[in-house]
């Protein structure tokens, strides 16, 4: 009981007691420390969550590489070999950023991908960089033998042609010497047999060096591989058959319509010419049947990148067995140091040819490009104008084929790219028939009739086609540009006499631009989601409108459309001619660009690129497969080319590209229409800097507001409820 005023006595703490309790408190604290590190290692020895929080998504792969590792199954091995230690042959900075590339690709292909590091700049690391070499040799040395003695037996072949050249050569000019003076025609005869016979002999004579250049390459290893270069070897015999095949076709049709003349002369020309034919006729056949041996030939990855591996630094990508595997340049991810900052992500860069390398082994059948066009082949491979975007496609194991529809009515043959038909093909139109040269003889108004044949064939058998349109003068004589009519059907307007011009007023007075830098539409178009957020450049946009509603099994989806904002005049020009002379380059400086009238369109908006797929029997036309035909509308030419795709910007210390929607357009574009749709994503590169869309104007002003009267509202709201809250 206690007494009112008194206090109670406390209990005394002990000594003892009180090293009892720090004890148990210094235990407690050490298991919990001790269950902290346990858990902290389970986490860490799990894959990573991660939160990125940079602008440009600098720590997480791209929606490409992303859909590139989900399609990984099975064990692949990412192998960097040089001389990683050093500090001047390979940027730190960069080799930092490699790594951290590298780990993330671990991560997310859910281990599928392993990272083999070899640094050849140690004793250790050259004895490793030889072991490589051989286990690559052993993995592939199946196949080369079966290489080699393919080759081997197309080696003599050409040689057993050779013999029977030179055989078949004095047998010409015996049918030259039987054919007599005073015969109709003799003269032209005789020097056509005589020709044909020299002809003959120096054929002989180089298919015999080519056979024996291709026999020493068999025997002889390529550095530093234990593998014969198979591939050059090929390379020499397979155009070899070509020619040979082609000169005993001639050849032999020849003969044969020689003795059928009925001016030949009787007896023994004629006959000697009816037998010989068949010869002739039995040697092609004997070069054609090579030539497609070899075209069939499945190529061999490791003699191909003999020249990467002979310099001692190698980034590789090794698939499993019968997968192949790719190379990538060492110094394309991995440059020399260099004293001042790097002005390029080298992480995005390593990232973009990793992903590449690794979908060209995981990826389906990778489509072939054909591109059309109606100029001169020799001029169009002159120009620079497709080098970006034939880079582009090769990092992504795509080929490109041109089609010069002026010199050929038949797309070129893909049977060496694609022996078993497995690939798709799309085509891409370039136009620029009616303004620039062709081939000689043949009007800008010819070789136009020619592209538009071409494209209206093709649309017509369901062929995924890219048409790239360009302003076209023939609406101005009342006739509808032939490259486009067959869009009319499928529900899309293409007004290619009339191109948008935008005005607008500068300091240095008034101003017209014949180009468009645009955002793409929102929606959930493969298409659209790849180019979501990127600028996009096109130069003389030519409007179109889409019917509404679309025709029957016709879905019309705009990726690009544009209106007149900013205080600026948009409209779509009839007299357009002659500011078409002036590069766009130099439209600033011109006084009298031409102004809307009442021949002009100027109520917008305009669409300016549309996917379009008809879904059609076959019976009416559609593809024989049954499936939707597609095609890709782009009212603009220019827009894949080199000066808009390699147009620099600097951004944040870094240059990058000003349009990066162009390029990740055309390569959506191509998966889309060759039916690839999970490949469709952006890129890394797209996203090497942070793309901030322009604030709509309603939206800064309803901000504005909110700065103002918004913060003095939101004080005094405060202010009441405190006096509220006090009473």
């Amino acid at each position: 009981m206690s007494i009112p005023g008194l206090t109670q006595p406390q209990p005394q703490t002990t000594a003892a007691r009180r090293r009892w309790r720090v004890g148990g408190m210094t235990l407690v604290l050490v298991l919990a420390g001790t269950i902290s590190v346990i858990v902290l290692n389970i986490l860490a020895a799990k894959p990573a969550l991660r939160w990125d929080l940079t602008a440009a998504g600098e720590h997480r792969l791209s929606p490409r590489t992303a859909a590139v590792l989900a399609r990984v199954s099975q064990p692949h091995e990412i192998i960097v070999a040089g001389p990683l230690s050093d500090r001047a042959a390979v940027d730190p900075e960069a080799w930092r950023r490699t790594r951290d590339v590298l780990a993330r690709i671990g991560d997310e292909s859910r281990a599928h991908i392993s990272a083999t590091i070899i640094d050849t700049g140690t004793g250790e690391g050259l004895r490793r960089y030889q072991d490589l070499l051989t286990r690559l040799a052993e993995r592939e040395g199946p196949a080369a033998t079966t290489q080699v003695e393919t080759l081997s037996a197309a080696a003599a072949t050409a040689e057993q042609l050779a013999a029977a050249l030179e055989a078949l050569s004095p047998k010409l000019q015996a049918i030259r010497e039987a054919i007599p003076e005073d015969s109709p025609g003799a003269p032209a005869n005789r020097a056509y047999f005589e020709q044909r016979a020299a002809e003959a002999r120096v054929s002989a004579r180089s298919l015999r060096e080519i056979a024996g250049k291709a026999a020493q390459l068999l025997a002889t290893p390529i550095d530093p591989l234990p593998l014969p270069d198979t591939e050059q070897a090929a390379g020499l015999l397979r155009p070899a058959f070509g020619e040979v095949h082609a000169g005993l076709a001639a050849i032999a049709d020849n003969l044969r319509r020689f003795a059928g003349l009925p001016s030949a002369p009787a007896g023994g020309a004629a006959d000697a010419a009816r037998g010989l034919a068949d010869e002739a006729a039995r040697l092609r056949d004997q070069a054609g049947i090579a030539r497609d041996a070899l075209d069939r030939l499945p190529r061999l990855d490791l003699p191909r990148i003999a020249s990467v591996l002979r310099s001692g630094s190698a980034v590789l990508v090794v698939g499993p067995a019968g997968k192949g595997l790719t190379a990538v340049e060492f110094g394309d991810i991995l440059p020399p140091g260099s004293p001042g900052p790097s002005l390029v992500d080298r992480g995005r860069v390593a990232e973009e040819l990793l992903s590449a390398a690794i979908a060209s082994l995981v990826a389906p059948a990778r489509p072939i490009v054909v591109l059309l066009h109606a100029q001169t082949r020799a001029a169009v491979e002159r120009l620079p104008f497709f080098d970006a975007i034939s880079q582009l496609l090769a990092m992504r194991g795509v080929d490109i084929l041109l089609w010069p529809v002026a010199e050929s009515d038949t797309p070129p043959p893909t049977t060496r790219l694609d022996p078993q038909g497995n690939r798709p093909v799309v085509y891409v139109v370039f136009n620029t028939a009616g303004f620039t040269g062709g081939p000689t003889g043949q009007t800008g108004q010819e070789r136009l009739a020619k592209l538009a044949r071409a494209i209206e064939s093709l649309a017509r058998d369901g062929k995924p086609l890219l048409l790239s349109v360009l302003p076209s003068n023939a609406p101005s004589y009342g006739d509808k540009d032939p490259t486009t009519a067959f869009l009319a059907p499928l529900g899309l307007e293409v007004d290619a006499g009339r191109p948008l011009l935008r005005e607008f007023l500068t300091p240095e007075g008034r101003r017209v631009e014949a180009f468009q830098r645009l955002q793409p539409e929102a929606g959930d178009h493969p298409i659209l989601r790849a180019i979501r957020g990127l600028p996009t450049r096109l130069e003389w946009p030519i409007p179109m409108r889409p019917a509404s509603p679309a025709p029957p099994g016709i879905t019309i989806t705009p990726l690009y459309s544009a209106a007149a904002q900013g205080g600026a005049v948009l409209w779509a020009e009839s007299q357009w001619l002659a500011l078409f002379q002036v590069p766009i380059s130099q439209h600033a400086g011109i006084t009298n660009a031409p102004t809307p009238d009442s021949r002009d369109d100027t109520a917008g908006p305009w669409v300016l690129a549309a996917a379009v797929e008809v879904r059609r029997p076959a019976a009416e036309g559609g593809p024989a497969s049954g499936a939707p035909q597609r095609l890709v509308v782009v009212g603009s030419n220019s827009w894949f080319t080199d000066p808009v795709l390699r147009e620099p910007m600097q951004v944040e210390g870094r240059i990058v590209a000003a349009n990066p929607g162009n390029a990740e357009l055309f390569e959506a574009a191509v998966y889309w229409l060759a039916g690839q749709d999970d490949l469709i994503a952006q890129s890394a590169t797209a996203r090497a800097a942070p793309i901030i869309k322009a604030m709509p104007e309603g939206l800064q002003r309803m901000l504005q507001l909110l700065a103002i009267f918004g913060l003095p509202a939101l004080v005094l709201a405060a202010g009441v409820v405190y006096r509220v809250w006090r009473g």
